[in-house]
Formats: structure tokens, sequence, C-alpha cells
């Protein structure tokens, strides 16, 4: 069977971790709540089992969502902490500190972002420049980045339920 996608590869995506200064600390009460973006997961699993080492009195619980959803977990006291990737928008900021949240950002690592073309389509790299512009609709046709006549069809998920889309 012929494969009928290219993938074009863009390191760097940021990861946050935007914690919630709870009234009585997590800890305390036994458990911490974890939610949000399901990109996460995995990592924070692995810094949750060393917690778990070093305070196995204390459960942690990780869920994967999205961004969105973390958040207002967060700010609706259902979660501790919210997995993020990328920062708090100034309307989230806002909402927190309508309910007394103080918000804080953990930066935990950097991703790749994989670009999935048609395998017929001419292009074969990007810039990160030209990739923007792509995401931005400043750039809508292929051949403004030296390939075929045809118009870019662009698919993300919006903002604020995940990351995707904020350049």
């Amino acid at each position: 069977m012929k494969r009928m996608d290219r993938k074009l590869l863009f390191p760097g995506i940021c990861l946050c971790l935007i914690a919630l200064a709870p009234t009585a600390p997590a800890q305390d009460r036994g458990m911490i709540r974890i939610s949000g973006a399901g990109l996460l997961s995995d990592v924070v699993e692995g810094y949750a089992a060393v917690y778990k080492k070093e305070a196995p009195n204390c459960s942690v619980t990780v869920t994967g969502a999205t961004t969105g959803i973390g958040f207002q977990r967060l700010v609706n006291g259902e979660s501790d902490i919210a997995m993020m990737t990328r920062a708090a928008t100034a309307e989230e900021t806002k909402s927190a500190a309508a309910k007394g949240i103080s918000l804080d950002s953990k930066y935990i690592g950097q991703i790749g972002l994989a670009v999935i073309t048609n395998a017929r389509n001419a292009v074969n790299e990007l810039t990160m420049d030209q990739l923007a512009a792509i995401f931005k609709g400043e750039v809508t046709n292929w051949s403004q980045v030296g390939g075929p006549g045809e118009p870019i069809k662009v698919t993300i998920r919006a903002v604020p339920e995940t990351g995707a889309g904020v350049l």
C-alpha cells in the first residue's frame, strides 16, 4: 500500500505547567489532581511517580484532556495543577484572578510538531517563518512557498482548547 502523506518536522513547541496556589496545600490534603493537555500526560505521570516515592501518603491523579479543559478545571477547583501547551491567555489570567487564584508557570520541555502534507505535494521543506505565515493565514497558496498553485487547507484545534494556533 502506497503511503499518501508526508511529514515535515519542526522542533520547538514549548510546554508549560500552570500551577494553582490552593488555599490548603494539595500535599496536606493527601492528594494532588492534575488535568489538562493530554500531550503532557505521560511526562507528568513520570514526575508524579517520582513524587509518590518521596511522598507515599499523597496520591497524584493525572487526567489528560485539553489545555482549555485543564485550565477550566483548575479555575473551578476541580484540579490543583493544569497541564498546558501554551501560556495562559489574558482572559484566563483575569478569570483566575477574579476567583482569587494566583497562577505560576513552569516550563517543562519541548516537543516536535509534525506538519503532514499529501505525498503529491512538491513542497519538501518549509522554514519556520513560512510555517508561521501559513498558520497565521498570510500564506494561503502552496505556490507562495514553491509548490503547486493549490490552496493551503490548515486544520488546527482552536485556542484556548489547545496550544495549537499560538505561534
